[in-house]
């Protein structure tokens, strides 16, 4: 009987099980670390050192997941001394289902991040449980949006780097500048010398 339970249980895996690409990309030259967790379990699944090229699409394919399990990533990429930052925290949840998963937006220093789910040979459906041997239809692949959170460590020796930054970032017009004042005086005249009116906000 317990060989019956073991075949079952093994059957049970296979029959919900599918493939994981994952997809990164930085505007840096970036070492980082990327872990899965199994949720149900509190157990790191996977645990995966990468370098990330600046503005190059990094790929890795074929990870085996169980689709009936939501896990935990954690995406840690060491320093970005462009940015001033000893390090960058990522971290969010994922749900397999047939297509690709990703965040609609993204912190720097990352620029891209895409999950993609997708089934082993001879099998089909949302969940890769659909028996379909040499019969198999492409459905069509569904777009999930997720959320990520990211955290920074900032690195002390470049916070000069970082107050340029914020300088530039929080950079407006003054709408009390003299010079701007006769611009737009100058405008309105030539405007109502057109017949027109000139919009100040």
């Amino acid at each position: 009987m317990k060989y019956l339970v073991f075949i079952f249980s093994l059957f049970q895996l296979a029959s919900t099980s599918g493939l994981l690409d994952i997809h990164l990309k930085s505007a840096h030259d970036q070492s980082a670390t990327l872990t899965l967790t199994d949720e149900q379990l509190d157990t790191e699944y996977l645990r995966l050192p990468i370098k990330i090229s600046k503005n190059e699409e990094f790929k890795f394919e074929d990870i085996l997941v169980d689709f009936n399990t939501t896990y935990s990533v954690k995406i840690i990429l060491n320093e970005t001394p462009k940015l001033g930052l000893a390090e960058s925290i990522y971290t969010g949840t994922v749900n397999p289902a047939r297509g690709a998963s990703s965040p609609e937006t993204l912190n720097l220093p990352l620029t891209g991040m895409m999950f993609e789910f997708k089934c082993q040979e001879n099998w089909t459906g949302e969940k890769c449980d659909v028996r379909c041997d040499k019969n198999c239809t492409e459905p069509s692949k569904t777009i999930n949006d997720m959320e990520f959170d990211v955290s920074y460590t900032v690195n002390p020796m470049k916070l000069e780097t970082i107050v340029a930054m914020l300088k530039k970032d929080n950079e407006v017009a003054n709408t009390l500048s003299e010079t701007r004042k006769e611009e737009e005086q100058l405008l309105e005249e030539v405007m109502e010398g057109s017949g027109e009116h000139l919009l100040i906000n």
